[in-house]
């Protein structure tokens, strides 16, 4: 009778041969599982995006104009038409607006400065105009559109690059 013996260090191979496949085979499923993991849950805005390779900064430093605002449901755009409004990298900001009354044309400007709070969800501009200081909760922040709801009213701007 004849007794074939299996080498133990063959079977262990072979066993370590079938691991590293599988998780070869699994790499794909796993490797796609993280990015969609890290796509959904980096949503930090309501309204997007949902992931950026851009820093908040970098999105938010721009020459901005209203695009669209509204009060509450009620599109107040025209209010807002020459509005433009300046964030710098540095954490610089330019608030200024043309506006017409009794047939002369007024233009106000103010500088100051502009920050993150609540861990970059809300937008806090301080003017040396204390009376434009105002702290926004950002909805949307992309580097071609930043929509933000002013805290306390139901004021949204929708800016867009000028």
């Amino acid at each position: 009778m004849a007794y074939i013996f299996k080498s133990s260090t063959n079977l262990n191979f072979k066993f370590k041969l079938m691991k590293q496949s599988t998780l070869l085979a699994l790499l794909p499923f796993l490797t796609m599982s993280l990015i969609t993991f890290l796509i959904f849950s980096c949503k930090k805005y309501p309204d997007g995006p949902n992931f950026s390779w851009t820093s908040a900064t970098e999105r938010v430093a721009n020459n901005w104009k209203v695009g669209k605002a509204l009060d509450g449901n009620t599109d107040v755009t025209s209010d807002f038409e020459k509005y433009e409004i300046t964030f710098t990298k540095n954490y610089a900001a330019t608030l200024s607006a043309k506006y017409k009354a009794f047939g002369i044309t007024y233009q106000y400007v103010t500088e100051g400065t502009w920050s993150f709070g609540d861990n970059e969800k809300k937008l806090i501009v301080n003017y040396n105009d204390d009376n434009a200081d105002k702290t926004y909760i950002i909805l949307k922040l992309a580097e071609d559109e930043m929509w933000l709801k002013e805290e306390g009213t139901n004021l949204e701007l929708h800016l867009i690059p000028r």
